[in-house]
């Protein structure tokens, strides 16, 4: 899985935690990443109903697991509001990094994404420039190294 500029939207004007959610699945459709925008959106909100995805400090990993994903990916966007969603520190999101899994792999690969990205988030320097890096490019080499677990 790469993880490049294309995979990060930010200032996204989203008023609710469906709004970004549905935001991404429309942008995974965009590049290629699945074949339905509905069937994404719907496992994301399920997903959310079994247990919140927020973390804390601003943080959030929602996943999708369907075979309307057609490539394992990670997509980050980056919310002008703070959005209401249940975290560890009840305070909202800004910061959501979605998973997109197709079903077959949501034992494996899903399991790896989530593992590097949850070990991320608990480093304050990372969570500090994913929150303050305003160059999209710079933005992408900081993610991309944490997802390969360099750096």
């Amino acid at each position: 899985m790469d993880f490049t500029r294309d995979n990060i939207l930010l200032d996204v004007k989203a008023a609710s935690k469906e709004d970004i959610l549905l935001e991404m699945s429309e942008y995974a459709k965009s590049l290629g990443f699945i074949r339905n925008t509905e069937e994404v959106y719907e496992a994301f909100k399920a997903r959310e109903l079994e247990y919140s995805t927020g973390l804390q400090d601003g943080f959030a990993i929602p996943h999708a697991k369907t075979d309307a994903v057609l490539v394992p990916t990670v997509l980050y966007a980056r919310s002008e509001a703070v959005l209401d969603w249940e975290t560890f520190d009840d305070n909202g999101v800004k910061h959501v990094f979605a998973l997109l899994v197709p079903k077959k792999d949501a034992g494996t690969t899903h399991l790896v994404m989530l593992s590097k990205l949850a070990t991320a988030l608990m480093e304050e320097d990372f969570k500090e420039k994913v929150k303050v890096t305003t160059d999209v490019d710079s933005l992408a080499k900081i993610i991309k190294n944490e997802m390969q677990g360099v750096g």
